[in-house]
């Protein structure tokens, strides 16, 4: 569950879930329709790749590096449960669509531009 006061940080996920936070600070503030607004859709969480991915190349790669004294490496279950995300019906994406896959690309060479520039 995320809790965030700040609705356009979360707006990826509540897009996916169908709540229309945005809509209804409009309707409510500007329109003056104070009816109820419709349910979300339940069950749906999001990802966001580039910081995912860069969480299991850290745990992956370098473990020792992270100073947290209860973090156990667990090498193969994280690789397995972000695979497995993948196949999870209810897993949408931040910024990654098959209609419009631009930001999830311009988020990937971003990174690997750091990546470049951290190690050369």
């Amino acid at each position: 569950m995320e809790v965030n006061g700040r609705f356009w940080v979360s707006l990826p996920l509540a897009r996916h879930c169908r709540a229309r936070f945005a809509w209804e600070a409009y309707r409510r503030a500007v329109l003056g329709d104070d009816r109820p607004a419709p349910p979300p859709r339940a069950g749906r969480s999001a990802r966001y790749m580039v910081p995912d991915t860069r969480r299991l190349l850290r745990v992956l790669f370098g473990a020792g590096a992270i100073a947290d004294p209860m973090f156990r490496v667990r090498r193969w279950r994280e690789l397995l449960a972000y695979v497995g995300g993948f196949l999870d019906p209810r897993g949408r994406y931040y910024v990654a669509a098959l209609r419009d896959p631009g930001p999830l690309c311009r988020d990937a060479l971003s990174m690997a531009r750091k990546a470049l520039r951290l190690g050369g």
